[in-house]
């Protein structure tokens, strides 16, 4: 008898270390690991905390007309008609005739065959949305091709107001041809009888945009 107690004792101690001891010291490592990643998480969360307040208060000392040139020049929405219109603003101001827009729709990269172009109207008040696409870059882009018509000094003062334009956009393409006359007499006499040579400029553009 005097050997059975100390082994129940020694037994009982073994399975309290391997079913309590052992089973609580893990629990109590993973919470340690746990708490300091906890720690760490909430140190990020203050830092970008203090980031975020320092770029609003930035952000709040930015003019309102700065933030609208910053919109004029990339757009969260194609809106082109409004671009059309401008554009036709701008050939106007320029001593240009402005005849028709043509707007092209991205092409998808899934089916390419979804693309295409349709007319718009500089006074048109709904526009197609453009064809949703792949892409995974931050700004989209569409081509909008449209037809001029002027002396070649006219047009390159047009050209230059659109390199001094707010708005970014790119010169894809220019082709020109000479002008065909209307069919009214006094218009026909009056392109003869002219010494400046009128030509028609057919332009294409790449406009971009923010994407949400």
């Amino acid at each position: 008898m005097q050997f059975i107690t100390p082994l129940i004792l020694i037994a009982t101690a073994i399975g309290t270390f391997f079913f309590y001891t052992l089973p609580t010291y893990k629990s109590i490592g993973v919470m340690e690991s746990n708490e300091i990643g906890l720690t760490q998480a909430i140190d990020n969360a203050i830092k970008y905390r203090t980031v975020q307040d320092g770029l609003s208060s930035n952000y709040r000392t930015i003019k309102q007309q700065d933030i609208d040139k910053l919109h004029t020049m990339i757009p969260d929405t194609i809106d082109n008609v409004r671009l059309v219109i401008d554009l036709e603003k701008v050939a106007i101001e320029s001593g240009l005739v402005f005849k028709k827009a043509q707007y092209q729709n991205p092409i998808a990269t899934a089916d390419k065959s979804t693309a295409g172009s349709k007319p718009v109207s500089p006074h048109a008040t709904t526009v197609g949305s453009p064809i949703a696409t792949t892409d995974t870059s931050p700004f989209g882009s569409a081509l909008i091709t449209f037809t001029v018509s002027g002396p070649y000094e006219q047009f390159v003062v047009f050209l230059k107001k659109l390199e001094k334009s707010l708005r970014l956009i790119d010169v894809v393409s220019v082709t020109f041809n000479v002008a065909q006359p209307d069919n009214d007499p006094k218009k026909i006499k009056e392109t003869t009888v002219s010494t400046t040579p009128v030509y028609e400029y057919t332009i294409t553009i790449k406009a971009y945009w923010l994407k949400n």
